[in-house]
């Protein structure tokens, strides 16, 4: 039996799809990244689960612009990308979470790369210590991604090291094409993983020293004790009040 077919001219949502394309149709042309789409339309609260297939609709009936045929491209060239990266370099990361304290951590080859406290908007994290873990390994991966970007290269191969066992790499697939890294997860000790230690540390450190950790992770198989919590220089020029991910 033939379903039949929704009055879109009686339809509220339909009217409100039609609408939202028609008034930011000039700005919708610009965008040529369907990520950057998506968020358009979660700014304007036209993400749910109703609308958004109606705006999907009318982005491709005003505007000609097929969402999901820009995404499949984007998904194809990023699979492209990461069957590349045995020529690109070997990234390695520690990184840890701490739901009593409510922090993250990714340390680096020679060191913290980045600290921070988990908010209540975070995407993963939901007040718990797997997803504190789970919220810190998607963090880890991004970092590594930003940093192949940062030092202009296609792919890289990420090994990262968590002291949780239930996070593998299919929890971390959609971050790991992202960030165009082809992701190995390997299950380490909390007392091997650096990043357990900086969960408990005040203040924060932002990830700036990127291009500096794609040189040195070549050369390095394991962390060292430079920058461990507690050095002064450190703990001076990180204690900040105030940080993009609020205070801890």
């Amino acid at each position: 039996m033939t379903k039949p077919t929704p009055d879109i001219d009686q339809d509220p949502l339909w009217e409100q799809a039609r609408n939202a394309v028609a008034t930011h149709a000039e700005r919708l042309r610009t965008l040529t990244e369907h990520g950057h789409l998506y968020g358009w339309a979660v700014l304007h609260g036209l993400s749910g689960p109703q609308l958004w297939p109606r705006v999907k609709h009318e982005l491709r009936d005003q505007l000609g612009i097929d969402f999901d045929h820009l995404r499949a491209t984007t998904h194809a060239a990023r699979r492209a990308a990461i069957a590349q990266a045995d020529n690109g370099p070997h990234l390695r990361l520690w990184a840890a979470g701490n739901s009593t304290r409510q922090s993250f951590a990714v340390c680096g080859p020679r060191g913290v790369l980045w600290y921070n406290n988990l908010t209540i908007d975070d995407w993963w994290y939901h007040g718990d210590q797997a997803t504190a873990e789970l919220s810190a390994a998607h963090r880890a991966t991004w970092l590594a991604g930003r940093a192949r970007t940062l030092a202009g290269i296609g792919a890289a191969r990420l090994t990262l090291h968590l002291n949780t066992p239930g996070i593998h790499t299919d929890l971390l697939t959609g971050t790991a094409e992202r960030a165009r890294v082809a992701l190995t997860v390997e299950p380490v000790a909390a007392d091997d993983n650096p990043a357990v230690t900086w969960c408990l540390e005040p203040g924060w450190r932002s990830c700036t020293d990127l291009p500096e950790f794609i040189a040195a992770t070549e050369d390095n198989t394991s962390p060292t004790d430079q920058n461990m919590p507690g050095d002064s220089a450190e703990s001076s020029q990180h204690t900040s009040a105030a940080t993009e991910g609020g205070v801890r």
